[in-house]
């Protein structure tokens, strides 16, 4: 009988090399059952996200019909209220505003409803709308107070503080109630629209001497503001004095010299006088009950 030659070291060598596969073999193994198991819990999560997706989803579409059947059929608008307006009815505003009883709550734009009625009713000077949950729609309304009067194109065009055009009226009409404008040569005249000027300098004089004028305190006295000329302006107050204010520069300090002038006693009298005020130095008063006045 034949030996085994096979030295001992490469017997060794063997044994390891075949437990060596087997850890391998194993490791192998058990890394694919992780694989296969973080497989099936991905699978797991990705079904659970699907399924909570489709019934968030399925809840949103259910709570939108919802509300869309609630919005529809019961908040419909049942009342109708207008605050602050006295010169239009409120069956005026609202049907000019496109709003009815009926209409869902927030069928409409506040921001068109208040265009429209600037557009279409001038004395309307802004709106408000709060809503009311289920049916109430109220309209709260500023109104603009005529202020001047100019005439137009032998046309009579009432004005606001502002000059929103409130009312056209034909024919020349002395308004005793409010204050003259004599003005230089206008582009446009619209109602529910700022009077525009043809030149723009004058615009620029008549927007300043404006702000001068309705801060003073001769603002409720002056009956009459002349600004046709581009490069002298003048001023009637009281029906009964014509001041001349030389240029459009220093109108709020001319306004405040004037309002001391008429201060004194001598001014009690029914005459009509000229009040030169050009020069901020010396004013000048004559007696003049020829002047013709606006």
């Amino acid at each position: 009988m034949k030996k085994n030659n096979v030295p001992s070291e490469q017997l060794f060598e063997k044994v390891f090399e075949e437990q060596q596969q087997r850890r391998v073999a194993k490791a192998e193994s058990e890394a694919k059952q992780r694989e296969a198991a973080e497989r099936t819990e991905s699978n797991r999560r990705r079904r659970s996200f699907a399924r909570f997706a489709a019934t968030f989803l399925l809840i949103v579409a259910v709570l939108a019909v919802l509300l869309g059947a609630i919005y529809f059929f019961f908040f419909r608008i049942s009342n109708l209220n207008v605050v602050g307006c006295e010169r239009y009815t409120a069956e005026q505003i609202f049907e000019t505003a496109g709003v009815q009883k009926g209409d869902r709550l927030y069928s409409f734009s506040s921001r068109v409803a208040g265009n429209r009625l600037r557009k279409n009713l001038p004395y309307i000077k802004s709106l408000t709308v709060k809503r009311d949950i289920p049916g109430t729609i109220t309209f709260t309304i500023e109104e603009h107070t005529p202020r001047f009067y100019a005439f137009v194109y032998s046309r009579t065009c009432i004005l606001s503080e502002d000059l929103t055009v409130l009312e056209i009226v034909p024919g020349i009409e002395k308004r005793e109630d409010l204050c003259c404008l004599a003005l230089p040569g206008v582009k446009k005249a619209v109602c529910g629209a700022r009077l525009e000027l043809r030149e723009e300098l004058d615009e620029t004089h008549l927007d300043g001497v404006l702000a001068d004028l309705l801060a003073s305190e001769l603002s409720d006295r002056i009956t009459a503001l002349v600004v046709s000329d581009t490069y002298s302006l003048s001023m009637e107050c009281d029906h009964k004095y014509l001041m001349n204010f030389g240029s459009y520069s220093d109108s709020e300090l001319k306004l405040r010299l004037a309002a001391l002038v008429l201060a004194d006693p001598m001014f009690d009298s029914t005459n009509k006088m000229k009040i030169d005020l050009s020069d901020t130095s010396e004013t000048k008063v004559v007696i003049d009950n020829t002047i013709e006045l606006y």
